[in-house]
This record gives C-alpha cells, structure tokens and sequence, in this order.
C-alpha cells in the first residue's frame, strides 16, 4: 500500500513541478495516469486545479508557488475558495 501511495505523491509531484510545459492532451494524459475518480473536463480546468493545488501541496518550490498565486489572481480566481470545484 505505502509503495502505491509514495508512486502516486511522485507522480503527482512531477506533474505539479511540469505541467505549465505540457499541451493540453499531454496534460490530460498525465492527469489520466494519476487514476484519479475524478478527472477534469476541460485542460482549462485542468490547469486551475494544478495552480490551486500547488498552494496547498508542502514542499512546492516558493517559486512555483508565487507564479501560481499569480496565474490564478491574474485570471480571476480565489486562492482560497474552492467553492467553484462544485464538489
């Protein structure tokens, strides 16, 4: 179980780390990967989860962070409230 969890976190590690690189099928692709039960619609919405999870995800480099932070106060999005996820 540890080994599967430790799998993912890397997995989901890398994507965090890369995935403003990526095109959007590259990105759904690698989302695919993850196995989530939930899978984003849209790259779009794909892409305002992966900002707003690098807030939260310990670790993230502060770089990445602040260009998230930014990215999503840009584009019109709280960096608190996820009400808009509808979950």
């Amino acid at each position: 179980m540890n080994v599967k969890i430790s799998g993912f976190i890397k997995k989901r590690n890398e994507l965090l780390l890369t995935f403003e690189k990526l095109n959007d099928i590259e990105l759904l692709n690698k989302i695919a990967d993850l196995k989530l039960s939930i899978i984003p619609v849209t790259p779009e919405i794909a892409r305002i989860e992966l900002h707003k999870a690098r807030l939260f995800v310990s670790g993230m480099p502060k770089e990445l962070v602040e260009r998230s932070k930014k990215w999503l106060l840009d584009n019109g999005y709280s960096l608190e409230d996820l009400s808009w996820l509808d979950v």
